[in-house]
């Protein structure tokens, strides 16, 4: 019990921002969810933002539906420290 080990932690959210600011990322972040398909109409799942879980939650009947009953405050996060980023 007498072990020592080192840990070492960084801050996501600042991680986060770092790796937005990157210019090597410039090119290859997909923010918005897509569908692709190829020339014979054959859908192509090839990135995260490419498949359905990514846009089923960005065209979600759910968060439509209270958006436009009026009800659409912080649909989406957690905490209310999420707009902080």
């Amino acid at each position: 019990m007498s072990n020592v080990h080192e840990v070492f932690y960084r801050d996501p959210r600042r991680v986060i921002h770092q790796m937005l600011a990157n210019p090597d990322y410039k090119d290859s972040m997909d923010f918005s969810p897509y569908r692709a398909f190829d020339n014979d109409g054959v859908r192509q799942y090839q990135h995260l933002m490419s498949g359905d879980w990514a846009w089923d939650q960005a065209v979600s009947p759910h968060l439509i539906t209270r958006f436009w009953n009026s009800q659409f405050l912080n649909v989406g996060h957690d905490s209310p420290r999420s707009n902080d980023i």
